[in-house]
C-alpha cells in the first residue's frame, strides 16, 4: 500500500513524495483487503 505526501519544496515548486507500507492481515481482514486492493 502507498500514500503520497505533496508539499512545496524551497524553491516553490510542488512535490510528491511516495511512501510504500507493508500490510500483513489475518482472516476476513486478509480476504476484505485482497478485494479491494486487486
Amino acid at each position: 500500500m502507498a500514500t503520497n505526501e505533496y508539499y512545496k519544496n524551497a524553491n516553490g515548486e510542488k512535490v510528491e513524495e511516495t511512501t510504500w507500507h507493508n500490510v500483513i492481515a489475518w482472516d476476513k481482514a486478509a480476504s476484505i483487503f485482497r478485494k479491494v486492493h486487486r
